[in-house]
């Protein structure tokens, strides 16, 4: 479930620290940290991840440095189980490349620091944004690097993003195949999933009928990751707003029923997940005896 809950809400963080010397020439800090967590909702699941680590959660966020206790076991986790959502995937890889550099710090060269900085900027989060030469830039203009630094630290960090590249090109190949466990996709569903009845009024010359659809989805931005579960469960794939999230989405009455034994066997969900589900599954109750027909059942 650890690995599923990580792909939805995880994401290593690569922490960078300008570092001024009024004698020598300035530095990088870099750090390299797995986090968890985004809004207050989903606290406990954040909780949850980081009890299995021995991390702690002072806010919403849980974060573990790799040198730390929590974020050693959280790396030897990774390196067991590496993550299947792509940008989680992309970005771990990134980061067992960086981590080697990190135990010469203040000893690293220009070309060193420019290494880093270009691994970095590859980080997921900045090529969608489209920030990665704006932060690249920024580091070589800091450390002072020259174009003969930056031309040779770029050459070594291309190297090994060409590796990497090719590794998930490889991995998009099988993606949206690729198996996934119980206990994953119910760990995906703790971080992104929902459970949702759409209702709408669908009249007809003689009178008017509440149309009701169950869906079950889960949402993410790479369309292969989202086939993934579809291709699995039966589902579709489908745009949620304009910046580009798609999603799963299993609907009716038929294909959502075969999904109830999957949570019910659950061995944990965050409160607020399973009461969403008790719900859910109630409503289908409801529907398959057709009972939204009736006032009690509109009501309920």
């Amino acid at each position: 479930m650890a690995l599923g809950i990580y792909d939805a809400d995880g994401s290593v963080l690569f922490q960078t620290y300008l570092r001024n010397n009024s004698l020598l020439r300035n530095t990088l800090g870099f750090q390299v940290v797995y986090s968890l967590g985004q809004s207050t909702s989903k606290v406990e699941t954040v909780q949850k991840f980081a009890e299995k680590f021995g991390g702690t959660v002072p806010t919403r966020e849980c974060r573990m440095n790799q040198s730390s206790p929590a974020g050693k076991k959280v790396r030897q986790f990774l390196s067991e189980n590496i993550p299947k959502h792509p940008d989680r995937r992309n970005d771990y890889l990134i980061s067992e490349q960086v981590i080697p550099f990190l135990q010469l710090q203040t000893k690293m060269t220009p070309v060193q620091h420019v290494t880093v900085a270009y691994l970095i900027s590859q980080k997921s989060v900045l090529k969608n944004q489209g920030t990665s030469h704006e932060y690249f830039n920024k580091c070589c203009s800091h450390v002072k690097a020259t174009k003969d630094e930056i031309q040779r630290g770029t050459l070594i960090a291309q190297g090994i993003m060409a590796q990497i590249d090719k590794e998930m090109e490889i991995y998009y190949e099988t993606l949206s195949t690729m198996e996934m466990s119980d206990d994953y996709v119910i760990g995906a569903h703790c971080g992104d999933g929902s459970f949702y009845v759409a209702l709408s009024w669908k009249p007809t010359e003689k009178s008017h009928r509440l149309r009701c659809e169950p869906e079950w989805a889960i949402s993410g931005y790479k369309k292969a990751y989202c086939q993934a579960f579809a291709n699995k469960f039966g589902g579709v794939t489908k745009p949620v707003d304009s910046e580009g999230q798609i999603k799963f989405a299993l609907t009716g009455i038929k294909k959502c029923s075969t999904i109830v034994p999957l949570f019910e066997k659950a061995p944990w969900m965050p409160y607020y997940k399973q009461e969403q589900f008790e719900r859910w599954k109630a409503s289908l109750t409801l529907l398959t005896n057709q009972e939204h027909f009736t006032q009690e059942g509109i009501v309920r």
